[in-house]
């Protein structure tokens, strides 16, 4: 997946995902992603997309 050129030069991105049930909150989950390697642009890409593919509530 690549974003707009302005942003995403196309870099290898490296990140980690973390996704954690929360007990006694049910349905309730903990969602951390971080950038290991590559451009914050890049990052920013993967993020945002993860992000509205797995529609997370805010």
């Amino acid at each position: 997946m690549y974003g707009d050129i302005s942003v995403d030069k196309g870099d290898e991105v490296r990140f980690y995902v973390e996704l954690t049930r929360l007990e006694k909150m049910q349905g309730t989950y903990s969602l951390d992603i971080r950038r290991l390697k590559g451009s914050l642009g890049g990052f920013k890409v993967v993020y945002e997309t993860l992000r509205d593919r797995l529609k997370l509530a805010r």
